[in-house]
């Protein structure tokens, strides 16, 4: 991947400048898997999360652990929305983008 890099420390930085906004950061991990499996190598999900969580200030969540699978799916439609093939253009996607992450980082609060 062009945008990524090791730092002096072994960690490994992610530059990501496309939306240059806070979300959530399993989004950026799902990106990255996207990223890799169209290359045709063998993918290892494993270590690249198993990378993520030794450098990471926490490790991931039980719960972000089982909403990886649906952050895989969102990549892929989150382009085919910004390119304008659905809906009505980049500023109707991005706003879909917007609330479905607001409603992401609240859902323990909705949910009791």
């Amino acid at each position: 991947m062009g945008n990524a890099g090791e730092l002096s420390d072994g960690s490994w930085v992610t530059l990501d400048l496309d939306f240059a906004r806070v979300r959530e950061r399993l989004y950026d991990i799902a990106a990255s898997l996207h990223q890799v499996a169209p290359s045709g190598e063998l993918l290892e999900p494993r270590r690249l999360l198993d990378a993520y969580e030794s450098t990471a200030p926490e490790p991931l969540t039980r719960d972000e652990h089982r909403w990886l699978p649906g952050a895989l799916a969102l990549v892929p439609l989150h382009w085919a929305a910004t390119a304008g093939l659905v809906g009505d253009g980049i500023r109707e996607a991005e706003s879909a983008m917007t609330a479905a992450e607001a409603w992401w980082s609240r859902r323990a609060e909705l949910s009791s």
